[in-house]
């Protein structure tokens, strides 16, 4: 299945395509895959704004500081009940305020730690410097690499 891609690198964004299997989720891919496959993939500098397309790209994930979760939530019979906890990380040149979902009674910042390296957050903000100055966007999941990260807080 075919899904947008909007990932968040170094000194760009990177938006396009990649492809999930049936009932699959972007998180389970980006836990699975070293690389991913980005076609269409245009990439747009936070320096000045402009933008190259580029056609079919493989980034390497640990060169991805968070990537949106779009496309399906998976199969709901994988969905567990769940408490979000609010955090705050900085991850190279972005900062991004999420919530982390736990088991009742879980602790955030070590439900973190356990995790596979990409982790999603939902209701999430990620802010970054531009050359205009501070752009903040809003979406719904984002899935950060956790092991890029240089600082976890919990709310």
């Amino acid at each position: 299945m075919r899904v947008e891609f909007i990932a968040y690198a170094g000194d760009c964004r990177v938006s396009g395509a990649t492809t999930l299997a049936e009932g699959e989720r972007l998180t389970d891919l980006l836990n699975r895959e070293l690389t991913i496959v980005v076609d269409g993939a245009r990439l747009t500098s936070h320096a000045d704004g402009h933008t190259i397309e580029v056609g079919e790209i493989t980034l390497d994930r640990d060169d991805l500081f968070a990537i949106e979760a779009l496309g399906t939530r998976g199969e709901a019979s994988r969905r567990i009940h769940t408490v979000q906890h609010r955090l705050e990380v900085r991850l190279g040149p972005y900062t991004v305020l999420g919530e982390i979902h736990t088991k009742p009674g879980g602790r955030p910042l070590v439900a973190i730690g356990q995790r596979l390296p990409m982790v999603p957050l939902t209701n999430a903000t990620i802010a970054f410097n531009t050359d205009d100055g501070v752009e903040v966007m809003d979406v719904e999941a984002l899935i950060i690499n956790r092991s890029l990260a240089e600082w976890v807080r919990a709310d």
